[in-house]
């Protein structure tokens, strides 16, 4: 598991549950996840599945996003 950088981070929908927003190749991902899910830095868990040209990297989300991905492109220094 390695960590990303999150955008702003809210209340979500559930008593235990925030919403993410993570910047990706194609613009920015909202994320309703758990928030034991977020460290103290607001840095979210995901999976590196892979590294593809120009710095980017494919990660695998702890859940869907908002606009029903699970696996997206994000630059390799959104990682921590």
């Amino acid at each position: 598991m390695q960590r990303i950088k999150t955008g702003s981070v809210v209340d979500g929908p559930g008593p235990s549950e925030k919403v993410a927003t993570i910047s990706t190749s194609t613009g920015t991902e909202e994320v309703v996840l758990h928030a034991s899910t977020l460290n103290d830095s607001l840095q979210m868990e995901v999976g590196v599945l892979g590294y593809g040209e120009n710095n980017m990297a494919l990660i695998e989300l702890p859940r869907e996003s908002a606009s029903g991905k699970w696996r997206v492109w994000v630059e390799k220094s959104e990682l921590i």
